[in-house]
């Protein structure tokens, strides 16, 4: 039996519509989902997503993105921490215009330490994900949601009931 708090046996977490639609709300579209699928873009209903095969990292990122990265080790390396500093090459490239992203809220971690340049929504609960399988998984962490781009003032507006804001100074 796996426990639906700590591991799993994949690293597919879906995110739930309710924050699409959230995410929706702030940047009007999704352009972009890089670390998804078929399965999972039922619901981000993203312009373009790129699968596992298609391979996300290798590949350039425009528009509006919204990114729910896949966990465990990538080259020895945590696989948050690599799509995140993915995210942040391409938005400072200007591929991407905006972006929301959904991780852990581990702020210890060191791959975590460069979101803190963004504005960030620590979410008021633990995030209840769902699986290709339809059962609901919990992380043992907290989530967040980090914003790239130009409209900080509506995404304290539309994020507001979802936690609480951090503001870079």
């Amino acid at each position: 039996m796996v426990d639906n708090t700590h591991q799993t046996k994949t690293n597919e977490w879906f995110t739930p519509k309710e924050y699409i639609d959230l995410a929706r709300k702030l940047m009007k579209e999704i352009d972009l989902d890089p670390a998804s699928n078929n399965h999972a873009n039922e619901i981000v209903k993203a312009t373009l997503y790129f699968d596992k095969k298609m391979d996300g990292l290798n590949r350039e990122w425009n528009g509006r993105v919204f990114l729910n990265p896949p966990y465990g080790r990538l080259g020895g390396r945590s696989g948050a921490g690599v799509w995140i500093n993915k995210l942040i090459s391409e938005f400072q490239a200007g591929n991407v215009t905006e972006a929301i992203v959904l991780v852990n809220s581990a702020t210890g971690d060191q791959w975590f330490q460069p979101l803190f340049d963004f504005p960030i929504c620590f979410v008021n609960r633990r995030i209840k994900f769902y699986q290709s399988s339809g059962n609901k998984i919990q992380p043992t962490k907290s989530n967040v949601f980090v914003y790239f781009g130009p409209n900080v003032r509506k995404f304290k507006r539309v994020f507001k009931e979802t936690g609480h804001i951090y503001l870079p100074k």
